[in-house]
């Protein structure tokens, strides 16, 4: 290997906690280029990247998509909360809702928001009275 000397552990340990991964490795890579494996603290995923690729880019998919605001703006509009625990991957995956008297169920952001599913839609209306 020329030029650099290669990143430390801490150095790849770091770089996660600063975007929002985890470092699932025993080892380093020889090079910044070389992939590791990285798990998304907000929603799991377990994704082989490089130290290059996630210093550079959006660290995971769940980040780009603002998937967390809309599901709480959503959830705001209607009345009810949005309970999930982890940030869906994407607008199918289902995720936790709380009713305004308590009880929860799961539906994915697309069943709530297109109106797919009326008796959700009917749950959150008897919820209400």
């Amino acid at each position: 290997m020329r030029g650099r000397k290669p990143k430390s552990y801490q150095e790849y340990v770091e770089l996660g906690n600063s975007r929002g991964l985890t470092f699932l490795d025993k080892s380093t890579p020889r090079s910044i280029n070389s992939t590791a494996y990285w798990e998304c603290v907000h929603c799991g995923r377990v994704m082989h990247k490089s130290y290059w690729k996630v210093m550079v880019y959006n660290p995971c998919r769940c980040r780009e998509s603002g998937l967390q605001e809309k599901c709480e703006l959503l959830a705001k509009e209607l009345g009810i909360e949005w309970a999930g625990m982890l940030i869906p991957m994407n607008q199918k995956v289902k995720t936790s809702w709380k009713l305004s008297n308590g009880n929860t169920f799961d539906a994915s952001f697309n069943d709530i928001a297109h109106y797919r599913h009326k008796y959700i839609m009917k749950m959150i209306d008897l919820s209400k009275k």
